[in-house]
């Protein structure tokens, strides 16, 4: 909110969340609430986008993310860069992040109806996987690139306890995560689910960031 105050943001989160409406009042230019639970991020990816259609970039967020100065302005060159189409990784000073994959990243819409399903995540993945999957489809048509001046640190965890509910359920699906994705690299990343945008329209330059 006050590094990129002109992102539009959607919030979208479970109903039984109790925190989240505060937080999301606080923070969000609007919210979303889930009623389908714990489906994970990917689902809440998926609806959010739903209510918000008609952006020409959306940005992949989460609520352990530290947005450094800059970060939107240094992406918008990298986009440039390429065309002014694709995917733009953020830097997240993850030790395993490289400049072939980013954990968060904008995408054009143009993008995601011509390369990307039509979709936020694809949503054969609850949370871990679609990253991967995203970087390598952008990668195989080469309108990837990382903005390595684009500071998004990924604060994961933070100083939660290990017990917390979020991590502990992500943790139990990251096997099943790699056995899906190479599944789906076999079969080259094909577009077997229902796609939320389908029409291409003239970019402007607004932009949606979507937790």
């Amino acid at each position: 909110k006050d590094t990129s105050p002109d992102v539009f943001r959607v919030v979208a989160y479970d109903y039984d969340d109790r925190d989240a409406p505060g937080i999301a009042q606080k923070l969000a230019d609007s919210s979303i609430s889930v009623n389908e639970l714990r489906q994970g991020p990917a689902f809440a990816w998926n609806t959010a986008l739903k209510f918000v259609p008609n952006f020409d970039a959306y940005i992949l967020a989460a609520d352990d993310l530290i947005f450094f100065p800059y970060w939107l302005e240094e992406t918008l060159v990298k986009l440039d860069e390429i065309g002014g189409s694709g995917l733009i990784g953020f830097n997240d000073k993850k030790v395993v992040s490289d400049d072939l994959f980013s954990s968060h990243y904008l995408m054009t819409r143009d993008f995601m109806i011509a390369h990307h399903g039509g979709v936020m995540a694809i949503p054969h993945y609850n949370g871990n996987g679609v990253d991967v999957e995203a970087c390598e489809r952008a990668q195989q048509v080469k309108l990837y690139a990382r903005a390595d001046d684009a500071f998004v640190h990924h604060d994961w965890k933070g100083n939660k306890a290990d017990s917390d509910s979020t991590y502990k359920i992500g943790a139990t699906r990251r096997k099943s995560a790699s056995r899906l994705i190479r599944q789906r690299r076999r079969k080259n990343w094909p577009d077997d689910f229902q796609p939320i945008l389908m029409e291409v329209k003239n970019a402007n330059r607004t932009f949606s960031s979507q937790s």
